[in-house]
């Protein structure tokens, strides 16, 4: 099957969409896993992970 110059395009365009979106995830989740429960998001967003052990 060939594609048409309009479709490879929107296929990359897709697949960059989706890369962004799945590195985003990914570092939610990290974020998640290593948040202490009870600071809020915006207080820690500057912090290293390995503060978070001390």
């Amino acid at each position: 099957m060939r594609l048409t110059d309009d479709q490879r395009e929107a296929l990359q365009d897709q697949a960059k969409a989706m890369s962004i979106s799945e590195s985003k995830l990914i570092r939610e989740a990290l974020k998640t896993f290593f948040k202490p429960h009870s600071t809020n998001v915006s207080k820690e967003r500057g912090w290293l992970v390995l503060d978070r052990w001390n």
